[in-house]
C-alpha cells in the first residue's frame, strides 16, 4: 500500500486558489502541511470527530511542521481559514 496525499482546493476571489496537502496521511509523530498562497491571515485548526478544537495555529506559511505526538490514533479535520473561505482536509493519525 502507498502513502496517499490529501488534497482541497478553494478559491477565494477569481484570481487566488488556496491549495491544501497533508503528507504523510495517515501519519505518526508529524504531519507536514503545505498551503498555496499562505498568507499572514490564515487560520489553520485541527479538530477531532466531535468538532473539538484539538489546535489552532496563526501566521500561516507556505509549510507547517505539525507535531503529533500526544494525539490519540484516529481521524481529524485540518481546516484553513482566510476571510469566509474554508478548504477542509480530514487526517488520520496512527
Amino acid at each position: 500500500m502507498s502513502p496517499c496525499n490529501s488534497v482541497g482546493v478553494n478559491e477565494i476571489n477569481n484570481d487566488v486558489v488556496i491549495s491544501l496537502v497533508l503528507q504523510p496521511n495517515p501519519a505518526k509523530d508529524k504531519v507536514i502541511i503545505r498551503v498555496s498562497n499562505a498568507d499572514k491571515n490564515m487560520t489553520l485548526e485541527i479538530r477531532n470527530m466531535l468538532g473539538q478544537l484539538i489546535m489552532t495555529k496563526q501566521n500561516i506559511e507556505e509549510q507547517n511542521e505539525i507535531d503529533l505526538l500526544g494525539m490519540k490514533s484516529g481521524v481529524y479535520f485540518v481546516t484553513l481559514t482566510k476571510d469566509k473561505t474554508r478548504v477542509t482536509q480530514k487526517l488520520i493519525v496512527e
